[in-house]
């Protein structure tokens, strides 16, 4: 009965790799990263591209265009594609001109302090919210727990929870039978499975609109608005925006330029959400929520009821006021995108009117979020928990077997290294298991087994003893087994020499920690003993187990008939062999457990 079968069954349930391979899915389903800047970039055609699109408009040209174009090349010594570009860019330095009005200053090719004015009042819509868009897009924590808060409450019958998919029952179960927590972690992700793919898509789709606005503002919230007006010899510094406007010099198009770019792109996604959108309250709850409290980054909350009434007391009319804020941000942005000719002053400013502005979309898919954001949550709460399990699961072995809890050893208890404890140094290790060997042994064998044995050895077949060790000598090395064991707990008494020995060292060491090398080597020396004593009974009853498992397999009638001669009436050698059997299995997955837990695994 080999005592320590796979000791790497109990690894954890949910190692790092791993817990980083969902991290990172967890990231990605949300588009999170570690920088959370523009998502749009500017991109240059390729020649084959440019040189199409360019024939193509040359050949759409009308009456009087292609009357001017063919002007243009009379006066020039440029190829023709050269001079086509040269008509666009005058025509598109014309329209920003007509648009720009007032903001631009084409001659010296600047942006005006209108032009910084006119920027300035979307920074006084952004001002309100731009502290929320900090806290949520700098904070990845904070805003999955927003995500996941709106998908408990949102799906109908929501789990949140190991208990939700697993009883501690449940748990035990799985474990008593396979004695793997991977068993139990094949079980709890089947149902993990079963219950995410039994959401319907639609569900997930509706939530995901009403997240898209958060990530559509995200450019325009998060925009470097000081480092902007700093290009205008202005410091606008942390204080609410006042009704009038700071006092703004030009900028060249040279300075400006790629910082206007970047406020085009925040510009462009954010027309994306419209200037009404529907954006999930549950989001912005959580949000204030989270800023009256103080949990670290990552840590797991200790009550989501507590959490809940949180999120609940929070102001209704704040919710509001934030959305307002939102919605008036959009209007903004909409509105500056439409006075200020931001396209075509870059493409003439580069001088390309092909150049190009790619736009990345972000990719929101909240099945996989939650799947992984789940699978992390449950697999840690198996890892905190699984000492519960196996004590659980030890509590009920041992009552199956005994009725109930064995007594103590009369020496070999806790109570002889109790002030040793409070020093941090080693305590005896095997002092359960052994106890249970020894009551197994005493109360089990003795009380049945062994006579059972002793039939067996006058019934069986000689053709089925081939091979394995005589009963009775494995009867008898039992005996010899729990007599060991009873010296050994008696050489824990205060009055024998080993004793008397160790309660000097124990005694030394709470005065003189000089003598902790000492100590450790006597703990070191009996641990040793103990673990002898538990290996070889249990390798003695592994013997009587396979001759009983054997005898299973090969039991004839006339087995049975002789058993009958020595058996109280009623009782048959099937049903005998069967619950000694299941008794000694279960006695092997008990010293297993108990051996693991004292030895830390």
């Amino acid at each position: 009965m080999s005592p320590m079968p796979g000791f790497e069954q109990l690894a954890r349930s949910l190692d790092e790799d791993e817990r980083k391979s969902l991290q990172r899915r967890i990231r990605e389903s949300l588009s999170l990263s570690d920088e959370t800047g523009s998502s749009s970039y500017a991109a240059e055609l390729q020649s084959t591209e440019r040189k199409r699109l360019i024939e193509r408009e040359m050949g759409r040209l009308g009456f009087w265009d292609r009357l001017v174009f063919w002007f243009r090349r009379l006066t020039s010594t440029k190829t023709d594609d050269v001079v086509f570009l040269k008509m666009k860019l005058d025509r598109m330095g014309a329209r920003v001109q007509n648009r720009g009005g007032e903001y631009l200053d084409m001659e010296n090719r600047a942006i005006t302090p209108d032009g910084a004015t006119r920027v300035y009042e979307l920074y006084r819509s952004a001002y309100p919210v731009i502290p929320a868009f900090v806290g949520i897009w700098k904070n990845v924590a904070r805003f999955q727990g927003m995500v996941e808060y709106l998908l408990r409450q949102r799906i109908p019958d929501s789990k949140t929870d190991l208990h939700d998919f697993m009883t501690m029952k449940d748990i035990q179960d799985v474990f008593l039978e396979k004695e793997s927590r991977g068993e139990i972690r094949r079980e709890l992700l089947s149902r993990l499975d079963a219950y995410i793919n039994g959401i319907h898509p639609d569900i997930f789709k509706h939530l995901e609109d009403g997240i898209w606005p958060l990530y559509y503002m995200r450019d325009i919230g998060l925009f470097s608005y000081s480092d902007f007006f700093a290009l205008f010899r202005a410091d606008i510094g942390l204080a609410p925006p006042g009704e009038e406007s700071p006092k703004f010099s030009s900028a060249s198009f040279a300075t400006v330029m790629e910082t206007l770019e970047q406020l085009y792109f925040a510009l462009y996604n954010a027309k994306r959400s419209g200037s009404t959108f529907e954006l999930h309250d549950e989001l912005i709850r959580y949000y204030l929520y989270s800023l009256t409290v103080n949990h670290e980054d990552g840590a797991e909350p200790d009550s989501y009821k507590e959490i809940e009434d949180g999120v609940e007391a929070i102001d209704l009319d704040a919710v509001k006021q934030f959305k307002d804020s939102l919605n008036q941000l959009a209007d903004a942005a909409i509105k500056l995108d439409k006075d200020f000719p931001f396209v075509d002053l870059i493409k003439w400013y580069h001088e390309d009117p092909y150049y190009r502005f790619l736009v990345y979309l972000p990719k929101l898919n909240l099945k996989t979020f939650y799947h992984a954001a789940l699978k992390i949550r449950v697999l840690g709460r198996l890892d905190k928990r699984f000492q519960d399990v196996r004590l659980g699961v030890v509590g009920r072995m041992i009552h199956r077997i005994f009725q109930q809890e064995p007594p103590d050893f009369e020496h070999y208890r806790s109570t002889i290294h109790a002030s040793i404890q409070k020093l941090g140094l080693p305590t005896f290790k095997y002092m359960k298991s052994l106890n249970i060997l020894y009551h197994f042994i005493v109360r089990r064998y003795r009380g049945g087994l062994q006579e059972f044995v002793r039939v067996l050895n006058r019934i069986t077949p000689i053709r089925l003893r081939s091979g394995g060790r005589d009963l009775l000598l494995v009867s008898a090395g039992l005996e010899d087994i729990a007599e060991k064991i009873e010296k050994f707990d008696q050489s824990f008494a205060p009055d024998a020499d080993e004793g008397k020995a160790f309660f000097r060292v124990r005694y030394a060491v709470e005065k003189d920690l000089a003598q902790q090398r000492a100590y450790r080597a006597m703990v070191l020396q009996r641990d040793k003993e103990a673990r002898t004593l538990i290996d070889k009974g249990l390798e003695l009853l592994e013997e009587v187990l396979s001759a009983l498992q054997m005898l299973q397999r090969n039991q004839s009638p006339s087995m049975a008939e002789k058993y009958r001669q020595f058996a109280a009436p009623g009782s048959s050698l099937d049903s005998v062999l069967k619950k000694h059997t299941e008794e000694l299995e279960m006695l092997r997955k008990l010293i297993t457990q108990l051996v693991a837990i004292e030895e830390g695994h």
